[in-house]
């Protein structure tokens, strides 16, 4: 064979076996396998997200079995992080019986709740004054979100007295039937949701708003009569 013939021919074989080459590692075809990261081991970098961190209730006031509660203190749930503004319809009271006995088929109590502090701060307040020496039940939804639609955590048996609510055997909660509470009331078990209960005093707190005032004989306040002094209110 004439050298010119036999060089056209060798540069022609490297040519094509160049661009073999080319196509093994451009990954034209079906992306790498991950690696242990989760990466992918071509041209696929994604990875599987792993989602939000879930929210914790971290404490709650008053704490689960507390006694002597003044009738118009504020009940508070506090977040590590941002909460769905729909946890603020999931939370009601239930007053006790004569025996200090109380569940969720007793008698409901309405509260009304607000967020504050970047929704970290949940703040109800009862929308009557509740009674003296009395055992109440606050009672909150199982399916509580945080601002990114997931889940809460709910600490259990610790320091803050939380339990969870077993499905009672009635089929009401207070006087609304189950099959109609919104899904947000059950947790993934069916449990309806966690419960802490806390008895309230004698219904007196001192008040020092009318300390120093001048009143008309009366306590505190502010008028052109006699002294008068900061006293003990009644809620």
């Amino acid at each position: 064979m004439p050298r010119s013939l036999l060089l056209t021919a060798s540069l022609a074989a490297a040519l094509l076996l160049g661009a073999c080459g080319d196509d093994n590692n451009n990954n034209s075809g079906t992306p790498g396998q991950p690696d242990s990261t989760g990466n992918g081991g071509g041209g696929d970098t994604t990875s599987t997200p792993s989602g939000p961190a879930a929210t914790r209730l971290l404490s709650i006031t008053p704490h689960g079995g507390q006694t002597g509660i003044g009738t118009a203190l504020d009940i508070t749930f506090t977040f590590d992080g941002a909460m769905d503004s729909t946890a603020t319809g999931l939370v009601d009271l239930h007053r006790g019986d004569s025996t200090g006995a109380v569940s969720i088929n007793a008698r409901q109590g309405s509260v009304r709740c607000l967020f504050s502090l970047g929704n970290t701060l949940m703040r109800c307040s009862p929308v009557l004054p509740l009674a003296n020496n009395t055992t109440y039940l606050v009672h909150f939804g199982g399916s509580m979100l945080n601002s990114a639609g997931a889940t809460i955590t709910v600490p259990v048996g610790d320091s803050l007295g939380i339990q969870v609510i077993a499905r009672p055997d009635s089929a009401f909660h207070g006087t609304q039937p189950l099959d109609q509470l919104p899904s947000g009331w059950f947790s993934a078990d069916s449990s309806v949701g966690f419960g802490y209960t806390f008895t309230t005093g004698a219904g007196t707190t001192t008040d020092t708003t009318g300390t120093g005032g001048t009143g008309t004989g009366g306590t505190g306040g502010t008028g052109t009569g006699g002294t008068g002094t900061g006293g003990l209110r009644h809620r």
